[in-house]
């Protein structure tokens, strides 16, 4: 978890940002927690102290993110050099996969469609395993959608309790997090 969005223009709320983390590591997870924006800084920090592979799990609308030219403008290299500096130290990146909304179409490593300027790029990462796929994951835990259980909790709804573990929905109602309001 990175605390880059409390220090940038985007409203993060510093409670909550802390509660995903207690929730996370009351489920036994273990939680990094950084100051780092885009993914090559967080690599380069991490190689300072280990020589071994580095793994980043993310979510296929994360690659977005890291294919969005407009976190690299300070960047004389833009994008291509920050997918450089990301893979450069060894690094695996394992894209769990996305339930569309809109087209209830399953999106993997393998069926993501990048623009155009990307698709050689992505292609060269798929086939020298850069970018590998998530096999194991639970299909039933893709349709759940985190703003809304997020805006289910702040309303009172019900319904949220089973898109979480139930020792989270403990944490969250005796804690009162994320704005929970008994309904």
């Amino acid at each position: 978890m990175t605390l880059h969005g409390l220090l940038s223009e985007e409203v993060v709320d510093q409670k909550e940002f802390l509660a995903r983390a207690d929730t996370l590591s009351a489920l036994g997870l273990s939680v990094l927690i950084s100051n780092h924006g885009p993914y090559y800084q967080l690599v380069e920090n991490l190689s300072r102290y280990t020589q071994n592979r580095i793994g980043i799990a993310l979510g296929i609308p994360a690659l977005g993110h890291v294919m969005d030219e407009k976190h690299y403008r300070n960047l004389s290299g833009g994008g291509l050099e920050a997918i450089g500096r990301l893979f450069a130290q060894h690094v695996r990146v394992y894209m769990y996969p996305y339930l569309d909304p809109k087209t209830n179409q399953l999106v993997t490593a393998e069926t993501l469609e990048v623009a155009p300027r990307w698709r050689h790029l992505y292609a060269f990462l798929r086939e020298n395993r850069y970018v590998e796929p998530v096999r194991n994951y639970t299909g039933q835990y893709l349709s759940i959608d985190g703003d809304e259980v997020l805006r289910q909790i702040q309303a009172g709804e019900p319904a949220w309790e089973n898109a979480v573990p139930p020792k989270v929905a403990r944490i969250i109602k005796q804690e009162r997090l994320f704005g929970w309001k008994e309904g």
